[in-house]
């Protein structure tokens, strides 16, 4: 729940470069939540991706078909969940070539577990303080050296070059399978003089980076409905519902108070695909009035043995 956010929180404020704020993540914000029925689930997440105070798209899904009736919604940095949909499309993809069928939706889980705990380790955490020692490797050189020279080994030396500016922690976007060399320029440590142009070479492993995505996977298994819930290093439990994303914390209260009825006299609701598309959408309309990340449209998917159905939900703009 909440713990889990303060916990990302926490590791993305330990991962902060204190020489310049640089991060290699981003949170997108987002709410993302499954529900499981009788004999189908519906999984729904907001289209609106935003960093800080800015929203940079209104039209930004955070759905992902793996399988044939197998979905995954994902809230976090937008680039680890492009990444971790890509491979797990690549695997996915694999496995039918091997066995000549799908996978099921308790083997997509169980990939979606081990490819996130395959990750777990954060080698950006050297990068933010000198005493902590990953396997990342933080080199810092070239101190006076100019900036066409530093272009140049940069090139050279490199398959990709990110030049960060002086004061703007930008954040860029991390690919699997690479190795990034980020030149931070950045003002002095505290207590330190300041020299004119102190440059921290950052040679990063993407390849070994913890995907920043927060993930609700849904489908039928059995003929029944499957939802799975996760953290951020692939633990997962199959649950009635879960949500995740900036708006957990209004809609979670809301799904224990409708669907779990664990401190009421009065009898459940009836889990018909309609009933429950419409709790759904009361959802979002809820936290989108409190959660600023939350907004635009809600694609609402429900998955049975037969089709996956497809609903749009328009919600507030601002």
């Amino acid at each position: 729940g909440d713990r889990q956010h303060r916990a990302a929180a926490k590791s993305e404020e330990t991962a902060t470069m204190s020489r310049g704020g640089f991060s290699p993540y981003d949170f997108n914000g987002g709410t993302v939540l499954a529900i499981a029925g009788p004999d189908f689930a519906v999984i729904a997440a907001d289209t609106r991706m935003s960093t800080g105070y800015s929203i940079l798209s209104r039209n930004m899904s955070k759905m992902n078909q793996i399988g044939p009736r197998t979905i995954m919604a994902s809230s976090g940095c937008q680039t680890d969940v492009v990444t971790l949909a890509s491979q797990l499309k690549i695997k996915h993809q694999m496995y039918q070539h091997r066995t000549g069928k799908p996978m099921s939706t308790p083997s997509v889980a169980q990939m979606l577990s081990t490819t996130l705990y395959y990750k777990r380790f954060f080698p950006y955490e050297a990068a933010a303080s000198r005493r902590r020692r990953t396997r990342a490797v933080v080199m810092r050189f070239f101190k006076k050296l100019s900036f066409f020279v530093l272009l140049f080994f940069s090139v050279t030396w490199c398959r990709r070059c990110v030049f960060l500016s002086f004061f703007f922690p930008v954040r860029p976007s991390i690919r699997h399978g690479r190795t990034d060399l980020f030149v931070v320029l950045a003002p002095a440590e505290p207590g330190r003089a300041r020299p004119k142009a102190s440059l921290t070479i950052v040679l990063l492993s993407a390849s070994d980076s913890r995907y920043y995505a927060f993930n609700v996977l849904a489908g039928v298994a059995d003929g029944k409905g499957a939802v799975y819930s996760y953290d951020a290093i692939g633990s997962f439990e199959r649950v009635p519902f879960s949500a995740t994303g900036s708006g957990q914390s209004y809609v979670v209260p809301l799904l224990d108070n409708i669907l779990c009825h664990k401190n009421r006299q009065d009898a459940p609701p009836d889990l018909t695909v309609d009933n429950v598309v419409k709790i759904v959408k009361e959802a979002f309309v809820g936290a989108g009035e409190r959660d600023i990340y939350t907004g635009d449209k809600v694609e609402i998917l429900v998955i049975t043995d037969g089709a996956i159905d497809k609903q749009v939900f328009n919600l507030k703009k601002d």
